[in-house]
C-alpha cells in the first residue's frame, strides 16, 4: 500500500483510501483521506449516543448490503 502512495504523489494532490481498515502506518506527503479516523472521530463527537448502525458492502454475500 505505501508503495502505490508513493508512485500517486507525484501526479495527484489528495489522496483517499477507499477502505476502513486500519492504515495508521502508511505516510504521505500529500494530503490524505482515511476514513476509518474520519468516522473515529465522528462517533466521538456524538453526545449521548447509545448504539450505531452500520450498512456495508459485502461481496461475500453476492454484492448485497449487510447490517452490522
Amino acid at each position: 500500500m505505501q508503495e502505490c502512495i508513493n508512485r500517486l504523489e507525484d501526479n495527484v494532490n489528495v489522496i483517499e483510501l477507499l477502505c476502513t481498515g486500519d492504515f495508521s502506518g502508511l505516510k504521505s506527503r500529500k494530503l490524505m483521506i482515511e476514513p476509518s479516523r474520519l468516522m473515529r472521530n465522528i462517533v466521538a463527537s456524538f453526545n449521548g449516543v447509545r448504539g450505531l448502525g452500520i450498512i456495508a458492502h459485502d461481496h461475500k454475500k453476492n454484492g448485497k448490503p449487510c447490517l452490522f
